[in-house]
């Protein structure tokens, strides 16, 4: 414990995670399929599901290099914080 992730493949140990989630929730949806998703299933898309929690972990930032030019970024303020 305590020591950092080897590089695998080039990606570091954080990176491997992210990747590892945003597989996780990948999908291919028909526009129509999505519609119907929206309005009668609880659950939020997929690509919601892999972008909006991402974009409130600072590492996500640091391991990939996110910058405020790039779309996916949100201001530190505006992140959500629980712990």
């Amino acid at each position: 414990m305590g020591n950092e992730a080897p590089l695998i493949d080039g990606l570091g140990g954080d990176q491997r995670l992210f990747l590892g989630w945003a597989q996780r929730w990948r999908r291919k949806q028909r526009d129509e399929a999505l519609r119907d998703q929206i309005v009668m299933d609880v659950h939020a898309p997929a690509a919601v599901r892999i972008n909006a929690p991402l974009r409130n972990i600072d590492s996500w930032y640091t391991s990939f290099g996110v910058q405020p030019s790039d779309g996916s970024y949100l201001p530190p303020a505006q992140r959500v914080s629980i712990w």
